[in-house]
């Protein structure tokens, strides 16, 4: 885990964990808790906003450098 994400996630601001899932938050409301399952990719974008992407998306638009 990136140390920015552990950061995010410690904060609470943008993450909170709710039981076993983690949850990124989209607005003021809790009920705009967007669940983080297995596979969903968090991303860091240039201007340093975190995101997500569903794996079908991030690999199409992403691949690994060997």
């Amino acid at each position: 885990m990136p140390e920015w994400l552990y950061d995010a996630i410690m904060e609470g601001d943008k993450f909170v964990m709710k039981g076993r899932g983690l949850f990124m938050r989209t607005g003021e409301e809790a009920e705009g808790d967007v669940f983080i399952d297995d596979g969903t990719y968090i991303i860091k974008e240039g201007d340093g906003d975190i995101s997500t992407r569903n794996r079908c998306i991030f690999e199409s638009e992403w691949y690994l450098l060997k």
